[in-house]
């Protein structure tokens, strides 16, 4: 599921920087056409390069595969707002995202992993499987009820103005309909995890070693008090 998930970002953001090369005499409108170019895409390339990014070619129907990528691409955008700066060589465009609320499916679907693997119906150790069941519920939201104001930077090329969306994980997590922010917040617990459990060892290990030496030392003067007897 990592490898994938990975992919798909990683794809996603290369389309989306590979769409950069728009010059307008707006901002606002070098970023329409930019979004535009990015509803374009082929979902069915995506799906391939994610796959394949991932080492996962032939996994479970890739057709679903497919569908999810033209979901992810069926966003819709609105321009609200545009400004640019004093020296005129940069500006901001507001842009407001309206998706499918992919974040809330994959948090979802993360929570019950746990009880598929318990029941046995899926091996979490098993990628395509894993992988398969990822896209078939991702791939299940019907309503386009996530929304997200987001800033594009744009900067000025001659007389013209082209979008700058490198490291732009705000649009990065608009246009996943909030998955980005979901998939790094439990990437932090379970990272937080693994270092408290790694600290609980830590403390526990003092604690067996203090209360060694409280015992050697206690044995100690209790052989130097009967010396002294």
């Amino acid at each position: 599921m990592k490898k994938f998930l990975r992919a798909m970002t990683a794809v996603m953001m290369a389309a989306m920087l590979a769409s950069c090369g728009a010059k307008m005499p707006a901002p606002s409108e070098a970023v329409q056409a930019q979004l535009d170019d990015l509803k374009a895409k082929s979902a069915e390339e995506f799906a391939k390069e994610a796959l394949n990014e991932a080492g996962l070619p032939e996994v479970g129907d890739s057709d679903k595969v497919k569908d999810l990528f033209g979901k992810m691409m069926d966003f819709d955008y609105e321009v609200t707002g545009e400004e640019i700066a004093e020296d005129k060589q940069s500006a901001t465009v507001d842009v407001k995202i309206t998706t499918y609320p992919f974040g809330t499916a994959f948090a979802d679907l993360f929570g019950n992993l746990f009880s598929l693997a318990v029941s046995g119906d899926i091996d979490v150790n098993d990628e395509a499987a894993v992988t398969d069941y990822v896209v078939q519920e991702l791939g299940s939201v019907t309503e386009k009820n996530y929304s997200s104001t987001v800033k594009i930077p744009c900067t000025k090329d001659g007389s013209s103005w082209k979008v700058s969306l490198e490291d732009n994980d705000e649009f990065i997590d608009a246009i996943l309909g909030g998955m980005y922010t979901v998939m790094n917040a439990l990437n932090g617990d379970a990272q937080g995890d693994a270092q408290a459990e790694s600290a609980g060892e830590v403390q526990a290990e003092s604690a067996v070693e203090v209360q060694t030496e409280s015992a050697d030392e206690a044995q100690t003067a209790s052989q130097s008090v009967a010396a002294g007897e």
